[in-house]
Formats: C-alpha cells, sequence, structure tokens
C-alpha cells in the first residue's frame, strides 16, 4: 500500500516536474508546395507520367509526377504507390540496417589496426597482418560509403511518398478511400513478401484513419498467433541438429582440431537446413511485429481526440489478453504514441501492474522516449517496487534520461543494494556524475553531500568498455568488465581458432585456409587468456552465488548439468575444469545462448519469471560458424525475444580480428551489458 501510495505522490507531482509532452510531430512538408501548380492530368495520363518518372533518375521529376498522381485522385493510383513505397521502404530499411554493420565494423578494424601499427615498430613479422588489415579497412569504409548513399538516395523518396500518400487517401472519397485501405490491409496480412508486408503496414501507421490503432493491434496479436504456430515446429527440429553437432564435435577432436569431411558438412547442412528455415521465418515475423507495434503508435498518435480514450480502453483489454510475442509489444503501443493525455494512464499502469515483467517493459519503453518528464515516474518504480529486476531496468533508465534527482535516491540505495542490482546502480551513477568510485555507499555518500545545489548532470557517453575503476572494486571482473552479481553464466568459445596467438600476425582474420598462427615464445594463446581470466572471475564470485560454465565449439555443453552454488570445494573444481579445457570445432553462438537461457530456466513467454540467473558472460574470439542460425540479425532477434521479460544482463567479449562486432556489441548494448574488445 504504501509503494502505491508512493508511486502515485510521484505521479501527482510529475507536471510540477516536466514540460508537457507534445504529441508525436509529423512532418508538415508537402511536395506539392514544392513545384509549380500542374494543369491536371488526366487518371491514365497521370500514372504512366508516374511510371516514366520511376524508370529515370530525375529526382524533380519524379516528385512533380508523384504530385500530379496525387492529385488526380486516381483510385488505380492506390497500387502504384503502395508498390513503390513497399520497394523504397524495403531498400531504405536494408541500407540502415547495412550502415550500422559496417560502422561496427569500421570501429572495431581501426582499433585493431592502431593496435597493429603500434607492435609493428618492435615486431616486424606483423607487417603483413598490418597490410592485410589496412585493404580489409579500406574496402569496410568503401561498403559503408555505399550504404550511405543509398540512405540518402531512398530515405528522402521515401518520406515524400509517405506523406504524399496520406494526402492521397484524405482527398479520396470515402468509397475509394475504403477500397485502397483494403489493398493495404490484404497485403499487410496476406502478401508473400515480408518485405511488402512491412512497407504495407508502416502506411497503415500514417493513413489507416480513425480505429487504425486498434486494428493494428489486432494485426500484431495475429503475427504473434502465426509466429507461435511456428515456433513449434522448432523444438523437435533442434534436436535433431543437436546430435549432428554432438557427433561433428567428436569429430572434431579425433581429428586434433583438423577440418570436417566434405560428406559431414554437407550431411550437417541437410539436418539444418529445415530448422535454419523455421527460425529465418520466426526472425521474419518478430521484425513484422515491431512494425505493427511502430504504426500502431504512431495511429494512435494520430487519433481524434474525441476517440483517443476509447481507443486507449480498447488497447489496454487488447494488451492483458494477447499472447506471447504480442503482449509485451501491445503495451509499448501505449507509451511510443507520446501523448500528454496518456501520462495520467501510464502511470495508473505502473501503480496497478502486477506482473513484474511488464512493469520493467514499460520502465525500457519510457526510458527510450528520452524525455526527461517520464522520470518521476521512473524514480517512483525504483524507490517503491518490489522486483529486483524492475529497480534495476529503473535505474538503468535514470541514467538514460539525465535526471539529476535521480542521484540522492541512487546513492541512497546502495547502503542496502546486493548483487547485481547494487552494479547497475554503481554504472548508473557514474554515467550521472562522471565520478569513477567503486559501489560502496560512503564514498558515494561523501560526494553527493558536498555537491549542494551546485551538481549538473554532465553529457551522457556512450558505455562500451568499463573502466579501470570499475575492474578495481568488489565483485569478480572478467576481461575488464565487473559484476557483483550473485547468479552468473559463463559462456566460453572454445573453438580451434581459440588456439591461435592473442597476437594477430599471418592469420588476422582467421582464415580457415591458412595455417595456424601459434603462439611466439612471449605469446599466449587466445584459449590462455581466456581461460586465465575466467578463473580470476570465478575466484572473485562470492560464496553462495549460483553460477555454471557453457562452453561452445561445433556441439554446446555444460561443466555441470545445473546451477551449482559456490564453496570452496566447487570454487577449486571449476578452477581446475577451465584450466583442463581443449580447444577444437566451430562456433556455436546460438546453441550456446540458447542453453544459457535453458539453465536459466527462462521459457517463451511474456510474462513474469524469476530468472535462476541475472548476468551473462558471453566471449568469442570470432563469427557464428554453426548452429540452427548463422545469421547475426536472427541470432539478436532469438535473445531480443526470449530475454524480452527476464531482463538478463549480457556482457560480451570479443577476441582477435575475427570477431563480429555488430553482433557482440549490439548483444551487450541491446540487453544492459558491456562489450569488451581485445
Amino acid at each position: 500500500m504504501a509503494s502505491r501510495l508512493l508511486i502515485g505522490l510521484l505521479v501527482s507531482l510529475g507536471p510540477a516536474l516536466q514540460q508537457p509532452t507534445a504529441a508525436l510531430a509529423l512532418p508538415k512538408y508537402s511536395i506539392l508546395e514544392s513545384v509549380e501548380p500542374a494543369q491536371p492530368k488526366g487518371d491514365d495520363e497521370a500514372l504512366e507520367s508516374f511510371r516514366r518518372a520511376l524508370r529515370g533518375r530525375d529526382r524533380e521529376k519524379r516528385s512533380a509526377a508523384l504530385a500530379e498522381l496525387v492529385a488526380s485522385g486516381a483510385g488505380a493510383a492506390t497500387e502504384v504507390l503502395l508498390r513503390e513505397y513497399q520497394r523504397c521502404h524495403a531498400a531504405w530499411s536494408s541500407a540502415r540496417a547495412e550502415a550500422r554493420r559496417f560502422s561496427m565494423e569500421v570501429e572495431r578494424k581501426t582499433h585493431l589496426l592502431s593496435q597493429l601499427e603500434e607492435r609493428l615498430e618492435r615486431d616486424g613479422s606483423l607487417q603483413s597482418s598490418v597490410g592485410e588489415q589496412r585493404e580489409a579497412l579500406l574496402a569496410l569504409r568503401g561498403e559503408l560509403e555505399q550504404a550511405e548513399q543509398r540512405i540518402e538516395r531512398e530515405g528522402p523518396w521515401r518520406g515524400e511518398l509517405r506523406e504524399q500518400v496520406a494526402a492521397f487517401f484524405s482527398g479520396l472519397a470515402s468509397g475509394k478511400a475504403r477500397t485502397g485501405r483494403k489493398l493495404l490491409w490484404d497485403d499487410a496480412r496476406k502478401a508473400p513478401s515480408f518485405d511488402d508486408r512491412l512497407g504495407a503496414v508502416d502506411l497503415l501507421g500514417r493513413t489507416g484513419g480513425t480505429g487504425s490503432a486498434v486494428e493494428l493491434q489486432q494485426l500484431l496479436d495475429e503475427v504473434a498467433d502465426e509466429r507461435g504456430r511456428l515456433a513449434k515446429r522448432l523444438p523437435k527440429l533442434e534436436v535433431d541438429v543437436r546430435k549432428m553437432e554432438r557427433r561433428l564435435q567428436e569429430e572434431m577432436l579425433r581429428l586434433g582440431g583438423g577440418q570436417l569431411s566434405r560428406a559431414s558438412q554437407e550431411q550437417y547442412e541437410r539436418v539444418r537446413r529445415e530448422a535454419a528455415g523455421v527460425r529465418s521465418e520466426l526472425t521474419a515475423h518478430s521484425q513484422l511485429a515491431e512494425q505493427c507495434t511502430e504504426a500502431a503508435a504512431e495511429a494512435l498518435s494520430l487519433e481524434d481526440p474525441e476517440r483517443l480514450e476509447r481507443a486507449v480502453a480498447s488497447l489496454r483489454r487488447a494488451a492483458k489478453k494477447a499472447g506471447a510475442g504480442a503482449r509485451l509489444r501491445s503495451f509499448s503501443i501505449l507509451v511510443r504514441a507520446r501523448r500528454a493525455a496518456l501520462d495520467e494512464t501510464l502511470g495508473e499502469m505502473l501503480t496497478e501492474e502486477r506482473d513484474a515483467a511488464v512493469r520493467a517493459h514499460l520502465v525500457d519503453e519510457l526510458a527510450a522516449t528520452g524525455e526527461g518528464g517520464q522520470a518521476p515516474l521512473l524514480l517512483a518504480l525504483f524507490l517503491a517496487d518490489e522486483c529486483m529486476q524492475v529497480r534495476s531496468r529503473a535505474a538503468s533508465g535514470l541514467e538514460l534520461l539525465r535526471s539529476r534527482e535521480a542521484v540522492g535516491p541512487l546513492v541512497a540505495a546502495l547502503e542496502k543494494a546486493q548483487g547485481r542490482l547494487r552494479t547497475d546502480i554503481r554504472e548508473a551513477l557514474v554515467s550521472l556524475t562522471g565520478q569513477k568510485l567503486q559501489s560502496a555507499f560512503e564514498p558515494w555518500s561523501r560526494w553527493w553531500q558536498g555537491q549542494g545545489e551546485t551538481f549538473t548532470v554532465p553529457e551522457r557517453r556512450k558505455r562500451r568498455v568499463v573502466d579501470a575503476g570499475a575492474a578495481s572494486g568488489q565483485g569478480l571482473t572478467f576481461f575488464g568488465i565487473r559484476s557483483e552479481s550473485q547468479a552468473v553464466l559463463f559462456i566460453l568459445d572454445v573453438s580451434g581458432s581459440m588456439d591461435f596467438s592473442m597476437v594477430p600476425r599471418n592469420n588476422p582474420t582467421d582464415n580457415p585456409r591458412q595455417p595456424f598462427d601459434r603462439p611466439k615464445e612471449g605469446e599466449i594463446s587466445r584459449l590462455q587468456a581466456a581461460t586465465d581470466d575466467l578463473a580470476r572471475a570465478v575466484r572473485g564470485l562470492a560464496a553462495g552465488s549460483v553460477f555454471n560454465i557453457v562452453l561452445y565449439g561445433s556441439d554446446v555443453w555444460t561443466w555441470q548439468d545445473r546451477l551449482v552454488t559456490m564453496d570452496e570445494d566447487t570454487r577449486l573444481d571449476a578452477v581446475r575444469f577451465i584450466e583442463a579445457v581443449d580447444a577444437a570445432g566451430g562456433t556455436n553462438i546460438y546453441g550456446a545462448l540458447k542453453l544459457a537461457f535453458e539453465l536459466a530456466e527462462v521459457g517463451d513467454d511474456e510474462r513474469w519469471e524469476q530468472p535462476r540467473i541475472d548476468t551473462i558472460f558471453l566471449l568469442t574470439d570470432g563469427r557464428p560458424s554453426m548452429g540452427v542460425t548463422t545469421d547475426s540479425d536472427e541470432i539478436l532477434s532469438f535473445v531480443r525475444e526470449r530475454n524480452a521479460a527476464a531482463g538478463i544482463v549480457i556482457h560480451t567479449i570479443g577476441l582477435s580480428g575475427a570477431q563480429d562486432p555488430y553482433l557482440l556489441r549490439s548483444l551487450a548494448e541491446e540487453n544492459g551489458g558491456t562489450y569488451a574488445a581485445r
């Protein structure tokens, strides 16, 4: 009861602490304003003129033809406009994804090259590696530039199309508008291509009209049901894949780390193919569900004020009833609509909601808005909520919102906080204050008392690798990443390339056609570096903590069958096990993460379950090469879905120039962790 009163008090004070939240602002620009008025053309002539303009490269002609087609009000224009928008939306989305991936690759490759050039002064054997990395970096920069050019080309045209299609529908007679929107809805539900479905759903968010937010939420639920039926096929397929992976791992060990036979590789691909197809479809359904969420939020932001209350009530009822895959996203719609009229509703939801998964998810969504006015709601949850995961995510959210008012309560909470919550509070304070103190309450309290009214929150810096100060504090430290968690899983890559030197020389990208780059005198292998640091981390894990170790090559297995409680005998056994590990096989990152969630007892539902662990450390020296999927986006999608309610922090460590910085950095950023590259 006291918790609810506290939340209510802070929510009621919200308007005094914040600027009013504006409704989602949409572009008012119309291409009709940028061209000279044209003589009206007939429907067929306007359509043909637009098609001709699309075949050319003249942007002004395309824009003028689009304006003429919209002005004509031709009923047949709906399909032509939809098809061009779907093409453009897909090209723009693909270019953005590629640019993000390439930018991370460029950043990592630049850092690797600088390390090699520094070492080159004292180790001439690195000359060829430096040359190879320079060439690779140049190629990556070229690919990044091409992706950015595609964004510049497709992005503005997509924006014009989007606004002009909205103008087109608003100018149609009601009968024609219904027919046109039916075409959009049919494509959103049944188009053979997921790209086409994504484009149609996106347009519905902008043009769907009254009641579209509720209809799009219903579509979201339908997509989640499609995904659920598809997901039921996967477990049996994955069992067959797992059996084959075990056989391959045993074969690699017999070969002493040599290459698998072509026959074994082909047999594995045959077994894997169907499971990989299902996993790929699941990822596509997740992308479509996210697009439905975004579109429904936009439609709600455009809803007539007189109908808004009814729409919100319908969405709240639907969110309660929605199945796995749609439930949490349905709550997201209400936050992402960014309507000031919904602030009171969101406060009520946070106060009344019994499911911790929903409260935690709403905290994440409110923080993602970047609007400081949401800080009172998050602070209320941080102070009052009984669930550690909710409080932890509220602390991270307050850091994102740069809330000065949160510093004092965060400092005070350190006095009693334990485990991962203590680490999360400390990380929020370091970011909010710029002070690199450890997690003890006393030094933070002294510092805060000395600040008075003069303190201002500094600009936020993106966290990548934890600072040295954190590494010297309490708890365990693994490759510079510190945590006081008492429920941890370590996931260790033991693929064949882990026998390579930590210094990339003749084989900096782990090309399997080149010989192993064995450590020279004075150097150590990646496996040695990993096991040495893992042994230190295990020694730093507090007595009474629960933990386990997952190993992965081509197959995936564990040190113990279940989570174990730390005591001195267990610590010694774990260290002896770590020191005896051998390297062989491929890189099955998907399988390792899947097994980790199984050990944590995290299901494929979105309702709250107390996970058995709250922190994962994933180490690898390469890119996924084995497993049901080796696609980085599919692995990220799997983790996104599985971790939505559990809220497990995932830290990632990448060794060598062959690591996938896009996958490792995204895994960490999306799951509250830190990415450390070596």
